[in-house]
């Protein structure tokens, strides 16, 4: 019987269903098609005239999540999958490839990029490169913890223990970072542990 689910899965495979010039509607979108769909919703994100008329929307008072979710209707239907199916599979990509550690983050990355454009419509300028900025140091510090070996990871948990036991003498700013910075810890750590915890 398995060559039943083969067929099905080959059938739902938006590639299949692209040569025939049908959109996909059933299974779940492929890892290599989500990539597809988040590096073209990154382009859109990072698009000048897309930003400016997002703003222009806002000030009129409109929803601009709605607008966003239509433009990557559009992306999904290009990429061959129906619009709002693809959508509705952003949503079940922890539960469909929580074991592979790089679709999960690469689907947090465009969850974090999505509110970022949110709040550059939103938010007053200086708000919006606070958190910005605060984005750009939990990236770069879940990548990092991404490529410690186990023993580097060890011997980086027991400097931020030693660091915890001054943590009365920091001064706010630094307390702030410190605080920030075991979240963004806490957090990747475990995703790494959700993955590694799963079937492949």
């Amino acid at each position: 019987m398995d060559w039943i689910g083969k067929t099905f899965r080959e059938w739902t495979s938006p590639e299949f269903v692209e040569s025939r010039g049908q959109l996909q509607r059933g299974g779940m979108v492929s890892k290599e098609t989500l990539q597809r769909f988040f590096a073209e919703s990154n382009l859109l994100f990072d698009t000048a005239d897309f930003v400016d008329r997002l703003k222009h929307e806002h000030a009129e008072g409109k929803d601009v999540s709605e607008a966003i979710e239509a433009a990557q209707r559009e992306i999904f239907e290009r990429l061959g999958v129906e619009g709002r199916f693809g959508i509705s599979c952003l949503s079940r990509v922890f539960n469909e490839y929580g074991s592979d550690l790089e679709a999960v983050q690469e689907c947090v990355d465009f969850m974090q990029r999505e509110e970022l454009l949110l709040d550059e419509i939103e938010l007053p300028p200086s708000e919006f490169q606070r958190k910005k900025s605060l984005l750009q140091k939990q990236r770069e510090l879940s990548h990092r913890l991404r490529q410690m070996t186990s023993a580097e990871r060890e011997q980086f948990l027991c400097e931020r223990q030693q660091k915890m036991e001054h943590l009365h003498e920091m001064t706010e700013g630094e307390r702030a970072e410190f605080l920030f910075e075991s979240k963004v810890i806490a957090s990747s750590m475990m995703q790494q542990l959700g993955a590694n915890s799963r079937p492949a």
